[in-house]
């Protein structure tokens, strides 16, 4: 099976704010091909008539044009790209072609945030309530990057299906369910070789095929078993089993995501490799020779709670590690009151300039937990773990955090995906996923196709995976415990 090669202007379509939103790539990356598995588009290629087909085609257009934060928007001729796209509809177009006419349409604008979302998908769950039907949220435990060449296992949750069958950190998959996923990768340019700022289509090139994978592991469409075939020629089958872990939606801002706080509490003499929490204690007992570490996999208001009893069990550990490695984002707006609970002084965390306005994200520490008892910011030393997989909020909290000089950042570059986006809805009942601003951090840096440079990078290999070590925690746990108690801001902000 063959790749078709992504052209530059894909980026806008291959990386959005949630990892639901990946499959805008499923015309391109065969790992979510919709002819394989149509879930990714409203009804697959379903008939459209004619006029329903041009009616959607121009709300898109126009409302791309009438709200793009660049009134010049970048010196395209939009009337021109418009119109030159338009001539591709005709009777004979379905939902799925349009689907892809209106893609390579958003791709000319060579932006992130830019994408279709099916309508289907926004009412899975509510913004309060989590997908609760077992048939629709299932999981296997499974998470991947591609490293040194190869698409790796990074985590396997315990007892989850992926446990069960066997995998291990470290596993290369060379198949998942048919899709020859080596020869994909070997059909990379340089696969293998850590993208250059400047490499951009390479770059999303790489991030499209693991983040397509990634996603088909994360969400299974159905509890059928998965055949995975692992370096040199292990088959094994994958059944997806019920998730333990709510999937919670945003109303008709997002799809729904799995929305989960993992916390624990690592002794700071002890060797940190491995899983994070591996060689963990209970949250309960205090110890001051401690870090916590909380990896959120995605910015929903059911994060906050959980998160806030998490940092109130470690308020009393050396440091805190944030771990944002595969967050793709969420809700804005709540970095806010997660910076606050962290910094010592007021601080901008950056602002957002639409074409006719400016909005700046200001946070305050945090005097009272939402009981309203007494409960000061954190004041220790703070790490944030970020890959070329944490997008969106989790590129815009990171950069903001490391400008204000309150954290260091571990890890590798992020893939500049940070624009704030909403929806439209259209009149196939899908809706549109647009880009209304743009951001710039407390520095005046932008993020958006730059993305954040770790202060310490800290790249996955084989090696330290197939020993079960996590390098990017470990590094940032010796840097906490080299830190004074009493001086814990990091290096002065650096410069991306």
């Amino acid at each position: 099976m063959t790749m078709t090669p992504l052209r530059p202007g894909l980026r806008a379509l291959c990386l959005t704010v949630t990892a639901a939103a990946l499959t805008a790539c499923s015309a391109h990356t065969p790992v979510l091909d919709p002819a394989a598995d149509p879930a990714p588009v409203t009804a697959a290629a379903s008939p459209l008539a004619p006029e329903l087909a041009l009616a959607t085609f121009d709300s898109v257009a126009r409302h791309v044009e009438r709200t793009h934060y660049d009134p010049h928007m970048g010196g395209l001729d939009w009337a021109e790209i418009t119109a030159r796209h338009r001539a591709t509809v005709d009777d004979s177009t379905d939902r799925l072609t349009l689907y892809r006419i209106i893609t390579d349409l958003l791709a000319e604008l060579e932006t992130s945030h830019y994408t279709l979302l099916p309508g289907d998908w926004m009412g899975e769950a509510t913004a309060d309530a989590p997908d609760a039907e077992a048939d629709t949220n299932l999981e296997t435990g499974i998470d991947v990057r591609l490293v040194e060449g190869a698409v790796r296992v990074t985590r396997v949750a315990p007892g989850s299906p992926g446990a069960l069958a066997g995998l291990e950190s470290g596993d290369e998959i060379v198949a998942l369910d048919g899709v020859d996923v080596a020869a994909e990768v070997a059909g990379l340019v340089d696969a293998g070789r850590a993208p250059a700022p400047r490499d951009r289509a390479d770059e999303l090139q790489r991030l499209g095929l693991v983040a397509g994978l990634r996603y088909r592991l994360q969400y299974p469409a159905s509890s059928e078993p998965m055949e995975v075939t692992v370096a040199p020629g292990r088959d094994v089958q994958v059944t997806p089993a019920p998730s333990a872990t709510p999937r919670m939606g945003f109303g008709t801002l997002l799809p729904p995501m799995a929305v989960e706080v993992r916390a624990s509490r690592v002794a700071l003499h002890v060797d940190p490799g491995g899983e994070p929490g591996s060689s963990a204690s209970p949250l309960a007992e205090p110890d001051p020779g401690c870090a916590g570490v909380l990896a959120l996999s995605a910015w929903h208001p059911g994060m906050m709670g959980p998160m806030e009893s998490a940092l109130q069990e470690l308020e009393s550990c050396r440091g805190i590690v944030l771990d944002l490695r595969g967050n793709p984002g969420g809700i804005l707006a709540l970095m806010v009151p997660t910076a606050a609970q962290f910094i010592q002084e007021p601080g901008s965390l950056g602002s957002l300039r639409t074409r006719d306005s400016e909005m700046h994200f200001r946070a305050t520490p945090r005097m009272v937990r939402s009981d309203a008892t007494r409960a000061p910011a954190f004041p220790g030393p703070v790490a944030i773990l970020v890959d070329e997989l944490s997008m969106s909020t989790s590129e815009m909290f990171a950069s903001g955090m490391q400008a204000l000089g309150r954290a260091r950042i571990f890890g590798v570059r992020t893939p500049g995906m940070a624009l704030p986006a909403r929806t439209l809805p259209l009149p196939t009942g899908d809706y549109l996923m647009f880009a209304f601003a743009d951001y710039t951090d407390g520095a005046g840096r932008r993020i958006e196709a730059r993305g954040v440079t770790p202060d310490t990078v800290t790249p996955l290999t084989r090696e330290a995976l197939l020993l079960g070590q996590d390098d990017a925690l470990a590094v940032a746990l010796e840097w906490i415990r080299q830190t004074p108690p009493d001086h814990p801001d990091p290096l002065s902000p650096s410069r991306n």
